[in-house]
């Protein structure tokens, strides 16, 4: 198996190349959406060696990251809820990968990105169609990556590095164009004396950490030798006791970054003449350093190879080994209790620390449901009903279903932040022939009409209150126009201001500043989404939308909710609270309003079309929660 480790290394400078022109903004996007999160880096041999360097990564940007395995994933259950993970696989296709991803999408994180080095692999098959879901795939321009995965190595190094320029401008990741870093000479003789040793130690610290973790795993899955991993200063806490015990057999191998020179060089000045040190200086000023501390260590696999007389990139596989690699370990077992699955997400976001109770409201709550028939449903729209990203055929699949109950009878209202853009792509999925039973209330409920009235919404029919004028100045003087987009004030919108933040930390900066300035206003409100923020006029609601027309005949207990952002400061979170208000992502803090009753890992949309095609019946008096 495997291919000539040597051919994989003289097609870097190629593997480098092309890996620079990669857009990676998918990646970028995500690092700085969720930017006040702690990041799960995921990976499993060379992968966890990426996930490394991603937290290296982080840690110079600012960010909270930890790198650890699948089975290590299984032990952070607790922490999963609020944070995010980012999951790295060379081919997509081993169980550990696999598993990590349902295991992670199963606890409904706040944000999963997947990178993988193989274009349509079977991970991407299984990914979420839900707005927390991310995926990043590459073809390396290699037909398949070798046994020690340098090439897919140096393919993530190299788009990492841009993403994180993308995302922060930090000059530190700022890559060259050229490959330099290839050229770096090493001594043979000295590195010699040291792979001869039966043991060895490798001391590091700082942007040669990753690289360290690599050389380790490299030469434990070749067998080139056996290899301890410590860093310079806690080599001091014991560690040099094996030198003292072993002294013929140890040497080491030290990469040294500049801000560890000093520290290394008063360790190595009372380490024992008898024991062989090969030493490489590392630049840590860029993120170059890190490609020449992988260089390095790739040539140190390539020699210990020559030593042994062994190619590494072609090792012979023991028959115990394939069984143990595709052992097929799932890490948590899926609910399917409906009930339990929502009382543990009102537990995760809740004030009371006792599952017991939370499990028994919920079914309280559930079986009011089953209780009640409904005249209507009332769905916001983004995130519950249309994915901006991409039309699907659950999307599809969703308004089939509203068309079904449309000719049922039923009375369905679209209560929405957006004006004319959603009435123009409802017109498109939903038949002519029951536009005019269809509601909307625009802008957060600042306006309503039927889907059949293309005046609406009427931005001239009121005038710009004097509090959009106010933030209009305040904006104008204030803050920065490159760093925000800004709709409503060129058409002077007399509904809504949307303030839009596209995943920019400076972005994410001035809304905060916005919002502080909004919140002094009596007169306006604050709905946020996960980038941008909408300021209302106090008196809109998405729950407007009951006192349309003929719907003053029926009690508000009448209709279903369904919507995405339920959580206090969402723009559902009004319209939700209500013991029928049903969320297909976050919930209130509630004990009483807003569960999510949706299967374990289903989210958004496909929680939306689990409700509708799975739960509701069309009964003579409406429709029913079976």
């Amino acid at each position: 198996m495997g291919k000539n480790y040597r051919k994989e290394l003289d097609s870097l400078s190629e593997i480098y190349r092309k890996a620079i022109c990669c857009d990676c903004e998918i990646i970028s996007n995500f690092i700085n959406k969720y930017c006040q999160k702690t990041f799960l880096a995921i990976g499993s041999g060379g992968s966890f060696s990426v996930a490394k360097i991603f937290e290296y990564m982080c840690t110079i940007s600012g960010r909270m990251s930890k790198s650890i395995t699948p089975l290590e994933l299984g032990h952070y259950s607790d922490q999963l809820k609020q944070n995010v993970a980012v999951l790295f696989t060379a081919g997509g296709s081993n169980n550990d990968s696999r598993n990590a991803y349902t295991y992670v999408s199963n606890y409904e994180m706040e944000g999963i990105l997947t990178c993988c080095m193989k274009q349509n692999s079977p991970i991407k098959k299984m990914q979420k169609e839900n707005l927390h879901n991310y995926f990043f795939e590459y073809q390396m321009p290699v037909a398949k990556d070798g046994y020690l995965a340098v090439e897919s190595m140096i393919s993530f190094l190299t788009i990492l590095s841009n993403a994180f320029w993308k995302a922060t401008r930090n000059s530190f990741f700022k890559i060259s164009e050229d490959d330099d870093w290839l050229n770096r000479k090493i001594d043979i003789d000295i590195l010699n004396r040291v792979l001869q040793k039966q043991s060895i130690i490798v001391l590091h610290g700082g942007i040669t950490t990753p690289a360290a973790v690599d050389l380790e795993s490299k030469f434990s899955e070749t067998s080139l030798g056996n290899i301890q991993l410590v860093d310079f200063r806690n080599f001091a806490h014991g560690r040099h006791f094996w030198l003292s015990d072993r002294e013929d057999s140890t040497g080491i191998i030290a990469l040294v970054s500049s801000k560890e020179q000093k520290i290394a060089k008063q360790t190595l000045q009372v380490v024992p003449e008898s024991i062989p040190i090969f030493s490489v200086d590392i630049d840590d000023s860029t993120i170059m350093g890190l490609f020449e501390a992988f260089h390095f260590i790739f040539e140190i696999v390539y020699q210990a190879g020559m030593l042994r007389g062994i190619d590494p990139g072609k090792p012979k596989v023991p028959d115990f080994g394939r069984k143990m690699y595709h052992i097929n370990y799932s890490m948590g077992n899926k609910r399917n209790d409906v009930v339990l699955c929502a009382a543990e997400r009102k537990k995760a976001v809740g004030m009371n620390s006792c599952m017991a109770e939370y499990f028994e409201q919920g079914k309280e709550n559930y079986k009011r449901l089953k209780r009640n028939s409904f005249r209507g449903i009332i769905f916001d729209y983004d995130g519950t009903l249309h994915n901006k990203e991409k039309y699907t055929s659950t999307e599809s699949a969703i308004f089939d279903r509203i068309n079904e109950f449309l000719a049922a009878g039923i009375q369905i209202g679209i209560a929405t932040g957006r004006g004319q853009s959603v009435r123009r792509e409802l017109q498109k999925v939903i038949e002519e022939q029951y536009w005019k039973d269809v509601v909307i209330a625009y802008y957060n409920g600042g306006c309503i009409g039927t889907l059949d009235d293309n005046m609406q919404p009427d931005k001239k029919s009121k005038g710009f209150p004097i509090e959009f004028e106010e933030i209009k100045v305040f904006l104008e003087t204030s803050i920065p126009k490159e760093t925000l987009k800004v709709d409503g004030i060129k058409d002077r919108n007399p509904f809504q201001l949307t303030i839009i933040n596209d995943n920019d930390e400076r972005g994410k900066a001035c809304l905060e500043v916005i919002k502080e300035f909004v919140r002094q206003k009596s007169t306006v409100k604050i709905l946020e989404s996960s980038h941008s923020i909408d300021i209302i006029p106090l008196k809109s609601s998405k729950n407007n939308i009951f006192s349309w027309g003929l719907w003053k005949q029926y009690n508000e207990d009448d209709f279903l909710r369904f919507g995405d952002a339920g959580h206090f400061g969402g723009n559902d979170y009004e319209l939700l609270q209500s013991i029928y208000g049903i969320s297909v992502d976050s919930i209130s803090t509630s004990p009483k309003y807003c569960w999510n009753y949706a299967k374990q890992g289903m989210r958004n949309l496909e929680a939306t079309l689990y409700y509708l095609s799975e739960r509701l019946e069309i009964t003579q008096d409406g429709i029913k929660w079976r």
